[in-house]
Formats: C-alpha cells, sequence, structure tokens
C-alpha cells in the first residue's frame, strides 16, 4: 500500500503539482505516520521548510509558473502579506526620495506572475477552476459592448461585476477543500491554516494602513504646498507692486528683471543669473508686466495643479486681482468652466496665468 502512495507522489512531482519539500513530507507521513522521525532525515528532508513563512515565501517564487496544484490559505497570504509589507518599505522610499512611486510600480510588475500563479493554485485548493477569474472580465467586456451606453444596464452590471469580486475575494479567503480533488490532494496543516487566517486579517490591515498612510501623506503634502504656494506669491505680487509703484506701467517686468532687483522669494530659484524662476509644483514660472497689469503663470500643469491654481480664491486674498487665464483663454464664470479648461489639457500642459493691476 506504502509503495502504491509512493508511486503516486513521484508521479504528482514528475506533474510539477508537488515540490520536492512537499513530496519529503508525503514520504515522511506515509513512512513514519504520526511518529516523529528520526532527527537525521527531518534534517536532509527539510520537511519543516515550509512551516516558515519565509521560506514559504520563497516557495512561491520557486513555483512562479507553476499553474497547477494547491496552494492552502498560508502559502497564498503569506505570499501576499510579505509582498504588501515591501510594498509599504518601498512606498516610504518612494515618498522620501520623490521618485514618484516608481519602486512600488516596479515590485507590483515584479510579483505579477507569481501571485496569478499562487492565485490559481489557491483557487485549485477550494476545488474551483481559473476560469472563476476570467469570468467578470468577460462579462464586462461582454455587457459593454452590447449595452450601447444604457447607464441604468451599466450601473447594474458594474454592481453584478463588484459583488462578483467579493466572492472571489471570499473563496480565495476561505478554507482547503478536504478531499482529493483533480489539482492534488489537500495538504493542509491545521496549525498552519491557523497562522493562515491571521495572516489574512494582516494582509488586509496592513493594506489598509499603507493606502490611508499615502492618502494621508499625499493631502497633507497638497495642503502644504498650496500654503507655501500662497506665501511665495502674495511676497512675488506685494515686492512687484511696491517696485512699480512710481512707475507709469508694468512695460518691461520679466523674469530676468524680477530677479535683478530682488522681486522674487529666493525659494523661487537656484540661480541669480538666468532667468529661470520655479514654482512648488516644479515647473517654470513666468513673469510678464504689459501696461497696467502684470501676470504670474504657472507652465507645465497637470489637471489637478490647474485646478488648485484656478478655483482658489485670489480675489479673497489680493487686492487688485482681475482674473485667471488658461491656455490663453478667460472666459470663466463657474467651476464646471474650471473643469472643463484644465480637463482638455493634454499631459502636464496647462499653463495658468494669475493676472493682477
Amino acid at each position: 500500500m506504502n509503495l502504491d502512495e509512493l508511486e503516486k507522489l513521484n508521479e504528482l512531482k514528475e506533474k510539477g503539482i508537488i515540490t520536492q519539500e512537499e513530496l519529503e513530507e508525503q514520504k515522511n507521513k506515509i513512512l513514519y505516520g504520526q511518529k516523529k522521525k528520526p532527527r537525521s532525515i527531518e534534517c536532509v528532508s527539510g520537511t519543516n521548510k515550509g512551516k516558515n513563512i519565509w521560506n514559504n515565501y520563497l516557495s512561491c517564487w520557486e513555483k512562479s509558473f507553476q499553474f497547477l496544484g494547491r496552494a492552502t490559505r498560508y502559502e497564498f497570504w503569506g505570499f501576499v502579506f510579505i509582498n504588501t509589507l515591501i510594498s509599504f518599505v518601498l512606498s516610504l522610499i518612494d515618498i522620501s526620495a520623490e521618485t514618484d512611486g516608481a519602486l512600488s510600480a516596479l515590485v507590483v510588475l515584479i510579483v505579477f506572475i507569481p501571485t496569478i500563479s499562487a492565485l490559481i493554485r489557491r483557487f485549485h485548493d477550494v476545488n474551483k477552476s481559473a476560469l472563476a477569474l476570467l469570468l467578470p472580465f468577460l462579462c464586462l467586456i461582454l455587457l459593454t459592448t452590447l449595452l450601447d451606453g444604457s447607464d441604468t444596464l451599466s450601473g447594474f452590471c458594474a454592481l453584478c461585476v463588484i459583488l462578483y469580486f467579493i466572492y472571489l475575494i471570499y473563496l480565495v479567503c476561505s478554507k482547503s477543500y478536504i478531499h482529493e480533488n483533480k489539482y492534488g490532494e489537500n495538504t493542509t496543516d491545521n496549525n498552519l491554516d491557523r497562522i493562515g487566517e491571521g495572516l489574512i486579517i494582516g494582509s488586509i490591515l496592513l493594506s489598509i494602513f499603507s493606502i490611508s498612510f499615502e492618502s494621508g501623506y499625499s493631502s497633507t503634502s497638497s495642503i502644504f504646498a498650496f500654503s507655501e504656494n500662497n506665501d511665495q506669491l502674495e511676497m512675488l505680487v506685494s515686492n512687484i507692486r511696491e517696485a512699480f509703484q512710481e512707475q507709469p506701467s508694468y512695460d518691461g517686468l520679466n523674469n530676468l528683471m524680477a530677479k535683478e532687483y530682488g522681486l522674487v522669494p529666493t525659494n523661487m530659484y537656484s540661480d541669480q543669473t538666468d532667468d529661470k524662476i520655479t514654482n512648488v509644483f516644479g515647473t517654470e514660472t513666468i513673469i510678464h508686466g504689459e501696461g497696467s497689469t502684470f501676470s504670474i503663470t504657472y507652465t507645465a500643469l497637470s489637471e489637478e495643479q490647474c485646478m488648485s491654481v484656478s478655483t482658489s480664491d485670489w480675489v479673497t486674498s489680493f487686492n487688485g486681482f482681475k482674473g485667471v487665464v488658461i491656455n490663453k483663454e478667460i472666459s470663466y464664470k463657474k467651476l464646471d468652466d474650471f473643469k472643463q479648461a484644465c480637463g482638455v489639457c493634454s499631459e502636464n500642459k496647462c499653463f495658468v496665468s494669475l493676472v493682477f493691476f
């Protein structure tokens, strides 16, 4: 009987359904039953390898292209937990190094295939086909094609897809199918399965914390940048008006003149000799005077930055504020006008001018 079982295990190993470590573990169960095996055999076989979360993580990498077999909750969620932790640490580095999320994006690309592979095996472990993953995407594509712009039906279909995704999450969190199925035997260890439950909770909480932290940091950064922008603008406008109060016009006012006469706050430039002035968004600022008015233009802004600058209450902040010009157009009366003007700008191509007299 033992020989038949051992032959079956060897076949599963040859087909790539189980790893060498899993093969050794099952062999020891068959040969030694519930008895503790000799220390020498335990050390050679390495059956405790999968019980260590880090070794479990490395095992998932070894199975990156193994889409057969099964993955317990401990195996899958241990992999997810460590990836989430790594992603969070890299996001902190992104923030401190101001890399615009480059490292976080890179780790997502690197772990994509191993995660999909582990996810497919997790579905196999609950006795479900991996086709369940494709169903919502196929339905969404099909229904989008057939609905022809019906908002009500589109909303209903979107709701159905969301509910189905919730069902998929439920499956990924479910216990292993207790019997052998066409994908392999149930190799669940009760102790490890309980750890798997903790890893599910830990992964979810860590993800929520990571998203909340990054959102909070982004909001705080935006508030700080807006406050700093107001301070820069207030000093710049005040200095220009004071310098030109005895002059009949603002003719001749430009970046170089403003820097030569010390009108520009020192944190808006690094070189006194050129005409380059930067703003809190990291793009160039252009100062231009003509007749009785002068303008301060923010160049190469994103849509979000465009909205931030153009919709601020400059009338209350500055006496003598004339208006906002977005890409040389000035007919804005309500918020939707600004949204439309900023929305048509291509990526980082909005030019927003604040005009004063």
